[in-house]
């Protein structure tokens, strides 16, 4: 009986709702037909605009297949696009080393490890985003957008600068060791081999994320190029120095 009841109430207040918010419900109705989307942002109003109207129903389902013609394809198409939108914002924020989300860590090691993580998730999105490509760029043309074909790519070629900053930090850290040895307060054998460990470390990632990265992109503009070379050149510098001598 309880249950009865409760469906009772339940469809009673839907039946309430498609009264009470029948001339609201019908302005979104020919506000939704009658969108000509302009550009993404005008696309994001409009699924927020339309979300905070109808969060007041008790069903949003229940309430709304009751009005005959309303866009429910049209919506969910302009809900998939500005999801598609903001998912390339996220991944162009979660990569660029220099922008106000980055947080970096405290020291050199932790830094390369944490952009090297961070490329691991943005790439594999970006694999996943290219097979959908197709049907993104067919929600676009069914709503009349400009299609941007290279969004996709310009990600990937983003990526270059993630490589820049991890093979930057991996020249820093040669140049700190060769200033350490040249010094007057050199640091103790046992110290420096440290030292050079890790600093062998952080050039052998910056060459292996930075051949990575290169082949994510698609290659590198005449600045990563340089770095990559200069890192490889330290690296070799770096191994012959620990060499025993003959």
């Amino acid at each position: 009986r309880e249950e009865i009841e409760a469906r009772s109430s339940f469809q009673k207040q839907v039946n309430a709702d498609r009264v009470q918010y029948k001339e609201m419900i019908e302005v979104l109705m020919e506000e939704v037909k009658a969108f000509q989307p302009s550009d993404i942002e005008a696309c994001a109003w409009l699924v927020k605009h339309v979300n905070e109207k109808l969060s007041v129903l008790s069903d949003e389902r229940m309430v709304l297949k009751h009005f005959e013609g309303w866009p429910e394809a049209k919506l969910i198409l302009l809900a998939e696009v500005v999801a598609r939108d903001e998912e390339l914002k996220k991944l162009q924020n979660m990569l660029n080393v220099k922008g106000p989300h980055w947080k970096a860590k405290p020291n050199m090691a932790e830094e390369v490890r944490h952009v090297m993580g961070a490329f691991e998730m943005v790439s594999s999105q970006l694999e996943w985003l290219s097979k959908s490509k197709a049907d993104d760029e067919r929600r676009l043309k069914e709503l009349g957008m400009p299609v941007d074909t290279n969004a996709l790519k310009r990600l990937r070629v983003g990526t270059v600068e993630a490589a820049k900053y991890v093979m930057q930090i991996s020249l820093s850290a040669s140049q700190r060791l060769a200033a350490q040895v040249a010094s007057e307060d050199a640091p103790a054998p046992k110290t420096l081999q440290h030292v050079q460990s890790q600093v062998t470390w952080l050039l052998q990632a910056g060459m292996r994320f930075g051949f990575k990265v290169h082949q994510f992109a698609g290659g590198f503009d005449s600045e990563a190029a340089a770095l990559f070379h200069n890192v490889r050149q330290e690296l070799e510098l770096l191994s012959d120095s620990n060499k025993p001598a003959a």
